[in-house]
């Protein structure tokens, strides 16, 4: 059986596959010439497409001839007498070749590097890469960076100078408005004489807003430790003006108590000789002398006040701090250690101890009276100095046995400066 024996419609699909054997070589060839494949595999490639369309026009010739449309030819009235099966074959034959051909060029783009690899590979960076010369023209470019430019500066980028300029504009990190945030990097060199400069954008969104949150963090912090230190002098305060008011409170019981006394010994219904009569109008008058509450200008006077009211002295060995943060808490722990002294170790006297020694200041707070019985549990006032200390970066030591002591230690600079 010949081509021109087989039914119309057969002889339609074998001419349709021949032309699909061209476009199908038709693309590996533009394949191979994207990859610079190389000579051989150009002519073997052509040679391939120049038999597909010999195979196409002589299918499409017979069936033209066979509907009568034209006439014949002296070369194609040659081939009517081909049988079916050889054309076949050469289909086959053509079809297998194709086949290999295209799979040499798939693998040769897998395995070989050639310009395009490295276009796609630079494609699949997260990084933006932009590298152009002096004019301006773009010699690389990914699609990461051809989107970021196009973010940047509204408009499709043509010149690598359109990106320049936007990110030495801006030499902080940027915020494209799809919320990703890219930081810039610029660099020149020169290869083979030729001045080139790469611009890299990184994408820093994570760490950027890991930053951002940080700094709101660090911000709501500082306004917390503010709050914190206006609260912590507001119970320095109040813990003042009540320990004035139970002062307030003993001077005016020990007028009344020394009233009575007096009163009692007019009408001689008391045993009290007149010299201890007036032994006790002098202590009472000693205490009116220091119920006053005069201006104080420094941060301490009014804890000397207080001590002056309950009958406690506080001496000072060596300097107290100027600086307000710190003389805060200075002043919160000889409250403390005044209160302790006054009400539970029946004392009158403490002593503050002020040394610079090895890069740090120590201010060890004593007292006499009663020793503690237990170990002293921060709590309350304590507690919070503790906590104040130690933001300011202090440390605090507390010891119960043999004698009560608190130890408040704070580093200073070179200046001597807390």
């Amino acid at each position: 059986m010949t081509f021109d024996d087989m039914p119309f419609m057969m002889m339609s699909l074998q001419c349709f596959y021949a032309l699909f054997l061209l476009f199908a070589l038709f693309c590996v060839i533009a394949a191979s010439i994207r990859m610079r494949r190389g000579a051989v595999s150009y002519i073997i490639t052509s040679l391939l497409i120049f038999i597909s369309y010999g195979l196409y026009e002589i299918f499409n010739r017979f069936m033209l001839i066979k509907r009568g449309t034209v006439s014949t030819i002296y070369i194609i009235s040659k081939l009517h007498a081909v049988p079916e099966w050889i054309w076949l074959l050469i289909l086959f034959i053509m079809t297998v070749l194709t086949v290999l051909m295209a799979i040499d060029v798939a693998y040769y783009g897998k395995e070989k590097l050639s310009s395009n690899s490295v276009k796609f590979a630079v494609d699949d960076l997260p990084a933006g890469l932009c590298i152009y010369d002096k004019s301006g023209r773009i010699l690389l470019m990914n699609e990461t960076m051809a989107r970021i430019g196009t973010d940047i500066t509204g408009e499709y980028v043509l010149s690598g100078e359109q990106i320049f300029s936007r990110v030495d504009e801006h030499s902080t990190p940027l915020r494209l408005s799809d919320g990703s945030v890219y930081t810039f990097g610029i660099e020149r060199t020169t290869v083979s004489s030729a001045e080139l400069t790469e611009i890299i954008a990184e994408n820093i969104t994570e760490e950027y807003e890991l930053t951002e949150r940080l700094h709101r963090i660090d911000e709501e912090l500082s306004s917390q430790q503010k709050r914190l230190r206006e609260l912590n002098v507001l119970i320095t305060e109040m813990t003042i003006q009540k320990e004035i008011l139970a002062a307030k409170t003993s001077v005016h019981d020990r007028f009344g108590s020394t009233m009575i006394a007096t009163k009692r010994f007019i009408r001689g219904a008391s045993e009290s000789s007149p010299e201890e009569i007036r032994a006790i109008w002098n202590k009472a008058l000693d205490l009116l002398e220091t119920a006053g509450e005069p201006e104080q200008k420094d941060i301490y006077g009014k804890v000397f006040t207080v001590a002056g009211y309950v009958g406690v002295d506080i001496d000072v060995k060596g300097e107290l701090p100027a600086e307000r943060e710190s003389g805060e808490i200075i002043v919160t722990a000889l409250i403390e250690c005044l209160t302790n002294t006054f009400r539970h170790a029946h004392g009158d006297r403490i002593l503050l101890e002020c040394t610079k020694n090895e890069g740090r200041n120590t201010y060890m707070i004593t007292n006499n009276g009663v020793a503690p019985k237990t170990e002293i549990q921060e709590s309350g006032g304590l507690k919070n100095l503790r906590q104040a200390a130690e933001n300011l970066g202090w440390t605090m030591e507390i010891q119960s046995r043999p004698a009560f002591r608190l130890t408040l230690t704070a580093p200073y600079d070179e200046g001597g400066n807390l």
